[in-house]
Order: C-alpha cells, then sequence, then structure tokens
C-alpha cells in the first residue's frame, strides 16, 4: 500500500510484522522512497545502508533504479539534511574481487565495483551540484 508519511509506514509495519518476509537480494526498497520525494521538508537526518556485488554488473539492473530513487530523494531533502550517513558494501556472500593486468610487469589493480559506479553516477552528481546549507556531517563509506 502508499503510505503519506513515515508514521503510517511503521504503523503497517509494526501491525503487519509476521506477515512480513524480507528475501535475501531481492530489491525490496527500490521505488521506496520516491513516494516521499517533495513531503520530507523537515527531516534532518538521513542514514543509508545497502549491500552490493563486487563483480556482478548488469547494465539496466534494478540498482540503476535504486541508486537514482535514493539520488532523487538526497535532492528533495538538501535544503534541510542536518547529518548524512551513505554507505555500501558487498553483500553476505562476496564474491573475490575483479583483478586485472594493466602492465607487462604482471601487477593487478582493482577494476572499479558495480556499486561504485552507481554511487558515481547517481549519488555523487547529487552531492556535488549545489551546496547543502544545513549540512553539518556527512558521512561516506564503502566507495572506491
Amino acid at each position: 500500500p502508499a503510505f503519506e508519511n513515515l508514521q503510517d509506514l511503521s504503523v503497517y509495519l509494526n501491525a503487519n510484522r509476521s506477515k512480513t518476509q524480507i528475501l535475501p537480494n531481492r530489491q525490496t526498497m527500490v521505488g521506496a522512497l520516491d513516494t516521499l520525494v517533495g513531503r520530507s521538508s523537515t527531516m534532518t537526518s538521513l542514514h543509508i545502508t545497502t549491500a552490493g556485488s563486487a563483480t556482478v554488473f548488469l547494465p539496466h539492473s534494478q540498482d540503476d533504479r535504486l541508486y537514482a530513487s535514493w539520488a532523487r530523494f538526497l535532492a528533495s531533502v538538501r535544503n534541510s539534511l542536518c547529518d548524512l550517513f551513505f554507505e555500501q558494501g558487498e553483500g553476505r556472500y562476496p564474491n573475490p574481487p575483479l583483478y586485472s593486468s594493466f602492465d607487462s610487469h604482471n601487477q593487478t589493480k582493482l577494476e572499479v565495483r558495480p556499486m561504485d559506479r552507481h554511487f558515481i553516477q547517481w549519488i555523487l552528481p547529487v552531492l556535488l551540484d549545489a551546496p547543502w546549507p544545513r549540512m553539518k556531517r556527512m558521512e561516506i563509506r564503502g566507495v572506491g
């Protein structure tokens, strides 16, 4: 169901806790914040944590939609947000990192992870595009 505010969502989730099942790797948050864009003008603190794949990159994946949704929401709370914490990392069962040869001496370098590409494409432009007038603390973890 659609909710007008987070309090209504919280009441619904508490009342239906036994019926709610979170399945791993199902992207349950894709688009969830879109209904709150423009309706959270007094939000002062936001904490976003996500787990992604270190090796799997699917163009046009749901990750694009998820990060785009976060970007829209972040832009909408830019003027009121005082604290932002964003963390991304590998899922519970991480794959080994990707390595590739980059010179004749067989040295290796770490490839850019898909989640980092999404951050660079969607979140970073919002963070750098305009001032954050009330921001006191911004913490970004797990990127790079």
